[in-house]
């Protein structure tokens, strides 16, 4: 299991080694170029008093040094005549040529590189020199002694880095024993109060996705209680239909009795099929984003419900306004779409009187740019004060329970749950007043356009 506190720990106590080696090579640049500058003037000066006493002959050194001893030395003189012949040397095993180039210069030898200044007066030449490894030690050991303390300290910093990290953690630790301790059943928000911000978004994210996980469990709950209850009464009339046909005396009468099982099994599995319809819709559902041209569902649903306008009597016809193609496409699940289109028109079909009439209709508004479908029909209507109650699960309204049309009442639950999924807006209003007492109704559901 991944630790976020010592990967944390491990990213900075990484970080920190990154920069105590780029703060070690800075500091040895910077004290080899320091210390080039310091050692280049001491040669100077050495070279100048080499220069005011180099009428003293010169003679041989008594000590003669070994190379291996050439670190020990820190300059080496030499004084040459104005014609290149070696006067006097401070270490006869450096072998360093003549050049009578006055300044600086760095020269490589078979002992190794050195930087030489060079000076002269009216007889002779001067040579000061140094190793520039000797230089580079030097510039090395400052870089060493600042990175002593880091490296030093490295333990004393992860254990306090550690002490932080659990410290600054704490509210997550708190957050996780909370949900930790929970029930099943428990989808309360996490108090993200006392946590970093830092943090915060993540569990206000997760707070989010409870309260929906509790809307759609309640939703569930619900939609289950209702099925069972709409349920019972056509599983109870289908048995007692069973018993009597088991128990007719002939065959007219278990004629009837099979008829009447058939229409209670229709009901049913209508009602099975639009609860399955309703537990695919609505916000909580999985919404496949694609783009939908609502002109051409609303051709196909006239063409799917002809045959039965056409047995009714009832005109039945897309009005889709001429606009520029693609106009009418918005951003959609195309197979929720075409259900809740065809439980409009299906509505519209069964509740309008014979001889009646059914526009499906597509246009654009202008104002606020939105795709508005609407299903207009010439029936019954329905009472004002019964529109907002009709999208209930369910609920079938006063015309329909007067009218001798079969149904489950949850055509209007199911377009209503999909408009929400679609974050569009449906409203119910008066349709074809074509006959007297049949103000008809109107079902307009809005939709915000957007790419798909």
């Amino acid at each position: 299991m991944i630790s976020i506190q010592r990967r944390l720990l491990a990213w900075l106590m990484g970080a920190l080694l990154v920069g105590a080696a780029l703060l070690t090579l800075t500091t040895y640049w910077l004290a080899l170029d320091e210390t080039n500058e310091e050692f280049d003037e001491e040669l100077k000066q050495v070279a100048l008093t080499v220069l005011n006493h180099a009428d003293i002959v010169a003679r041989p050194v008594p000590y003669r040094p070994s190379p291996a001893d050439l670190e020990g030395y820190i300059f080496f003189t030499q004084v040459w005549t104005r014609a290149g012949e070696r006067l006097s040397t401070s270490n006869p095993e450096v072998q360093i040529p003549f050049v009578a180039e006055e300044g600086y210069l760095t020269i490589d030898t078979s002992s190794g590189r050195w930087r030489v200044y060079t000076d002269r007066s009216e007889k002779h030449f001067i040579q000061a020199a140094q190793l520039m490894r000797i230089r580079a030690k030097f510039a090395a050991e400052i870089a060493f002694k600042a990175l002593l303390p880091i490296v030093l300290g490295a333990p004393l910093l992860a254990a306090l880095l550690g002490i932080a990290l659990r410290h600054g953690l704490a509210p997550l630790t708190r957050a996780t024993h909370d949900i930790r301790d929970r029930s099943a059943s428990s989808l309360a928000s996490i108090d993200s109060k006392e946590l970093p911000a830092e943090l915060r978004p993540l569990v206000d994210a997760i707070n989010a996705l409870l309260r929906r996980l509790d809307a759609a469990l309640e939703a569930q709950k619900r939609l289950v209680a209702d099925a069972a209850h709409e349920l019972r009464t056509p599983l109870t009339a289908l048995r007692l239909e069973v018993e009597a046909l088991v128990r007719a005396p002939d065959d007219a009468s278990r004629q009837a009795a099979a008829s009447d099982t058939l229409k209670d099994l229709q009901r049913a599995s209508r009602v099975v099929e639009q609860l399955l319809r309703l537990s695919r819709a609505g916000p909580e559902a999985e919404l496949q984003r694609e783009p939908v041209d609502l002109g051409v569902l609303a051709q196909r649903a006239v063409i799917l419900f002809s045959p039965l306008a056409s047995a009714r009597g009832i005109d039945l016809g897309a009005d889709v306004q001429p606009a520029p193609a693609g106009d009418f496409v918005i951003a959609g699940d195309p197979g929720q779409l075409a259900v809740m289109l065809e439980n409009l028109v299906d509505n519209a079909v069964r509740y309008t009187p014979i001889g009646g009439r059914v526009d499906v209709q597509v246009r654009v508004e202008p104002a606020t740019n939105d795709v508005v479908l609407s299903v207009i029909d010439s029936g019954p209507g329905m009472p004002a004060e019964e529109r907002e109650r009709a999208f209930a699960r369910f609920y079938r309204g006063s015309s329909a329970r007067r009218s001798d049309v079969a149904g489950s009442g949850l055509g209007l639950a199911i377009v209503k749950a999909t408009a929400d999924g679609h974050e569009a807006r449906i409203v119910l209003t008066e349709g074809l007043a074509l006959a007297p007492g049949a103000p008809g109704l109107s079902a307009t559901v809005r939709f915000r356009r957007r790419p798909a």
